[in-house]
């Protein structure tokens, strides 16, 4: 075991000893948010066992507190970091988690061949327990399920040189008894098929296309909410601040008339910003799955269809050897492999944002307090007039300004929210304005959200950058969002210090 992941598995068992029950990822998040925080510089003069204790305490304490947003937030952006990523992830995780339950199974297949052509046998009942069970067609015990798959196995096992599995290396009997079950849900597919009645398995595939439809239309409102949400919450939030007109003077102040709203309450408004904003960043992800496997899905339920309807023809005009029906069974069985993983995915994201949305109303509970403004107009001068200003105004020779049309298909630094609307406002992320430009700076391309956020970094862009990077270290649901793990870890620490 790694020093960290002992670290860690403290920070969960006081957690636990709390009555609080965290994860190993949620744990790892604020363990290392706190090795990087600026505060540890202090403690480095102390014993090494004495600045993990403080660390560990701090973590513990941390999570403890009952819907802290910071948490919610970090929550949220785990959900698609570890259970989801994309759909090939969710396809392969629960295939290798499927693999691993039958394992047993297939090794003790594997390490005891007997007469394969006696079906009463224990060994046969194991291979049509591992058919089953590998390819996702219902309940081991279905006495009739049972029965379907003995009948096909029985059929297989004819027509194959079975014989010869009992002499094969461990490696070329995994590949036999493969083929053998790919067969025998080729078959037990196609006998599904020419039922007059179609059973539940078919019909399920049937509705498939009307189910993404759905999930869509669902996410698609999720979407427009959480859009509100994060309008409504920086309209808030910019309410508390004053822009000043003057185009290189201090951008913000706190609004006098807003001196009633506490520090506290200011940062959990700014922390459910970026709750609200990752909420949205993990649709769009499940959308952009969804949409390309609403265009896939229609190809490959017809080709699904098509090769039963070849099988039929093979059957009709007696070409039934190996050669011809055994590579369409094999087909269909494929095809079959990827409609279940889509079933697979598609359960999955349905539990996934649900998820999500009992975690925004723990955050609705936090954000009562915001009504439906607008958002304050922080470009208080002509357009045109500032872009003049910034194309003539004396920029830090590390700074290179472009215009608009020159921002396309470039990757802007923080995901382009404005660093300068960070540093400023402790913490408020604002998407930077197209219509502005981007500066290059230290290889890095940085968008604002106005053009006086622009000037402000071009004319010191080490301060907003260092103060920026501070402010991620002391905020975790920031560093989460970013991913800065790494680079910040790279800048502050070697190896032997983390």
């Amino acid at each position: 075991m790694l020093p960290e992941e002992k670290y860690i598995r403290k920070v969960i068992q006081g957690c636990l000893e709390l009555g609080v029950q965290v994860s190993e990822e949620l744990a790892s998040v604020f363990f290392k948010c706190w090795l990087l925080s600026p505060n540890v510089k202090n403690l480095q003069k102390q014993p090494l066992k004495n600045i993990m204790d403080k660390i560990i305490d701090q973590c513990i304490q941390r999570l403890s507190v009952q819907k802290d947003p910071s948490i919610l937030c970090i929550k949220m952006q785990l959900l698609i970091e570890h259970d989801y990523k994309n759909r090939e992830f969710i396809i392969n995780k629960v295939n290798e988690e499927n693999d691993q339950k039958i394992r047993p199974l297939l090794n003790d297949i594997l390490d005891n061949v007997d007469d394969t052509g006696n079906t009463m046998s224990t060994y046969y009942q194991k291979i049509i327990q591992y058919i089953i069970l590998s390819n996702y067609m219902g309940d081991p015990t279905s006495p009739i399920l049972i029965q379907e798959i003995s009948d096909a196995l029985h059929n297989v096992l004819n027509r194959t040189k079975s014989s010869e599995f009992e002499n094969q290396l461990p490696s070329l009997k995994i590949n036999q008894l493969k083929e053998i079950s790919n067969l025998v849900c080729g078959i037990w597919l196609y006998n599904m098929d020419r039922k007059d009645k179609r059973e539940e398995t078919l019909d399920m595939i049937d509705t498939l296309p009307n189910a993404v439809e759905l999930l869509l239309q669902n996410i698609e409102h999720e979407l427009r909410d959480s859009i509100k949400k994060v309008m409504m919450t920086t309209s808030w939030i910019l309410q508390c601040y004053k822009v000043y007109t003057d185009i290189l003077a201090p951008i913000f102040v706190i609004r006098i008339n807003f001196a009633t709203v506490t520090i506290k309450k200011l940062n959990d408004y700014k922390t459910v910003l970026v709750f609200y904003l990752q909420y949205k960043k993990n649709l769009e992800i499940i959308k952009e799955d969804l949409s390309k496997l609403k265009i896939e899905l229609p190809t490959l339920l017809i080709k699904f269809n098509r090769t039963f309807k070849e099988i039929k023809k093979l059957q009709n005009t007696n070409d039934f050897g190996q050669d011809t029906i055994y590579p369409e069974l094999n087909n269909a069985t494929v095809i079959w492999s990827e409609i279940r993983g889509i079933m697979n995915h598609l359960s999955i994201t349905c539990s996934l944002i649900s998820s999500m949305k009992q975690l925004t109303n723990e955050v609705i509970n936090i954000s009562e307090d915001i009504d439906n403004t607008s958002i304050m107009d922080t470009i208080l001068i002509d357009s045109e007039e500032l872009l003049t200003i910034i194309e003539t105004y004396p920029l830090h020779p590390m700074c290179e300004w472009h215009p608009p049309t020159s921002a396309n298909n470039k990757h802007l630094f923080a995901d382009g929210y404005c660093v300068v609307m960070i540093v400023e406002t402790d913490g408020i992320l604002i998407q930077h304005d197209k219509s502005i430009g981007v500066i290059q700076y230290s290889d890095e391309w940085f968008g604002f959200a106005s053009i006086q956020a622009a000037l402000h970094f071009g004319t010191k862009p080490t301060y907003y950058l260092n103060r920026f990077l501070n402010l991620m270290r002391s905020k975790p649901h920031l560093l989460s969002i970013f991913h800065l793990y790494e680079q910040m870890t790279e800048m502050q620490h070697n190896s032997n210090e983390l």
